[in-house]
């Protein structure tokens, strides 16, 4: 009798750990699913400007400066520095395919979040 209840008792306790930890030997591993190939990907970039100075970080590199026009003239604006303005460099991302999504200032910080679709 002893015996029956040891086996039981032993039977409960891997069915319990079988259950709280959701695989047995047995058990087939599930595959992570596929991602399907028509959905766009994207790219993500931001352009801050606070008390520091201001950068352009784009994942693939990191611009850093004192002011706007020098990271323009940095990622290849042609313009006079005295016919610059905050557009111009805006305008440069948009030929670039990067598009204002997203605009958030705190303190002394302001951050402009740009998209556009990845390079493939």
């Amino acid at each position: 009798m002893r015996s029956a209840y040891f086996w039981g008792a032993t039977l409960v306790a891997c069915v319990t750990i079988v259950v709280l930890f959701g695989h047995h030997p047995g058990a087939a591993q599930q595959q992570p699913q596929q991602r399907p190939a028509n959905l766009p990907r994207w790219e993500y970039a931001m352009y801050y400007v606070g008390e520091r100075g201001v950068g352009w970080n784009d994942g693939r590199g990191k611009i850093t400066d004192d002011d706007a026009y020098a990271v323009y003239r940095r990622l290849g604006g042609e313009a006079a520095k005295e016919d610059f303005a905050l557009a111009d460099l805006f305008h440069l991302w948009g030929q670039d395919g990067w598009e204002l999504v997203l605009q958030d200032s705190e303190a002394n910080t302001t951050v402009y979040w740009f998209k556009r679709r990845a390079i493939q």
